[in-house]
């Protein structure tokens, strides 16, 4: 692996990683605000301001990381379910606190979390008899 791929491999697992704590601490922050309250204007931060851009930040690195691996984009089907994953919890990120939002809040956050889980699930278990083609 070449020195430019590690480093875009380290950039996609750092801010997809950093996905699930903005994802928890904007949920903490609407749980000490009282769930069925607006939104904060820190948790409005936390969601526009960082959440949604590690979404599109691990997104991006994805997509250009699997272009340039031997995995591809879409070779195999765990690596399309990744990007479509991605791409609903972006969606529903988006949905989550935007102004004339009908989602609750809380509900919109766990499954955004969910699906990052999911995502990490699919990135860490890979299907068995799948090697890196030569």
């Amino acid at each position: 692996m070449t020195g430019r791929r590690r480093l875009l491999l380290t950039l996609h697992v750092s801010s997809s990683a950093s996905n699930l704590g903005a994802v928890v601490l904007t949920l903490a922050l609407l749980v000490g605000a009282g769930v069925g309250a607006a939104p904060t204007s820190v948790g409005t931060l936390c969601v526009y301001g960082v959440l949604v851009p590690l979404l599109v930040a691990g997104l991006l690195t994805g997509v250009v990381s699997a272009l340039t691996s031997p995995w591809g984009l879409f070779r195999h089907g765990w690596v399309v379910k990744k990007l479509l994953l991605t791409l609903a919890a972006i969606t529903v990120g988006l949905a989550v606190v935007g102004p004339s939002t009908s989602w609750p809040r809380f509900a919109g956050l766990a499954v955004v979390l969910a699906l990052l889980l999911l995502t990490t699930t699919l990135s860490v278990f890979k299907p068995r008899n799948r090697r890196v083609p030569a």
